[in-house]
This record gives structure tokens, C-alpha cells and sequence, in this order.
């Protein structure tokens, strides 16, 4: 089961949230792989490379699930991902399962958007 954000671990995500080029990234880690993921109040899913999936994955057997979504990028490209998956995943030492999906090439190696900021009732 998904956790949520209470008062005191929603200051804990703000705490150890990495304020840079006025982007806020926070710690992503699934296993044994941590890296900064980029939290995204614009972004309407969630985003994986597939570099990333690999990383994070690479020993375990997974499931892409296909997706027929067409998404336009930031400069109005259009967009289609590689498929989706399910990971579970922890930010700010709280657990969350989310669903994201993957992409060839990104600009953050993991985008966190508003299903997760919803997930984590961040807002």
C-alpha cells in the first residue's frame, strides 16, 4: 500500500528536496540505485528513461506494459513512449508504487509528476 505524506514527512521531502536552477529534484531509490528525480507539478504522468529502467532493474525480469498515449513535450513535440511500468520506490523514506512511463530519451533521468504529487498527497 502506497504511503502518503503527513505533516512531518511532507517537511522531510522539502528538507531533502535539492533546489537547483530553480528545479526541485528529490532522492529516488528503488533497491540499491538512488539518484535525483525531478519533481514536476507540470508534468501530467510520471517519466523513466529507459537508460534509467535498465540501471535500476538490470538483474531483475520486469514487465513493459504497452501504451498507445502520444504526449507532447515541452517545445509541443509530439511524443510516444516506449511503454509503461509499475515501480515501487522510495522518496524521502516514505514507499510509494507508481506507475511511469518510459521514454528513449529525457532531459531527468526520472520525472515525478502530478500522479505522484497526488500519491503522496504533496498537494
Amino acid at each position: 500500500m502506497p504511503s502518503s505524506f503527513n505533516d512531518d514527512s511532507t517537511h522531510s521531502l522539502i528538507q531533502t528536496s535539492i533546489f537547483k536552477n530553480n528545479l526541485v529534484r528529490v532522492h529516488f531509490t528503488k533497491s540499491n540505485f538512488t539518484c535525483h528525480s525531478l519533481l514536476d507539478t507540470g508534468s501530467a504522468v510520471n517519466v523513466i528513461s529507459q537508460a534509467t529502467l535498465d540501471r535500476i532493474l538490470h538483474s531483475q525480469k520486469y514487465t513493459i506494459l504497452p501504451s498507445t498515449s502520444l504526449f507532447r513535450s515541452v517545445n509541443n513535440r509530439p511524443i510516444m513512449p516506449l511503454g509503461k511500468v509499475k515501480l515501487r520506490f522510495q522518496v524521502a523514506n516514505q514507499s510509494f508504487e507508481d506507475l511511469f512511463y518510459i521514454f528513449d530519451n529525457t532531459n531527468h533521468n526520472i520525472i515525478l509528476g502530478v500522479p505522484f504529487l497526488k500519491l503522496s498527497r504533496a498537494v
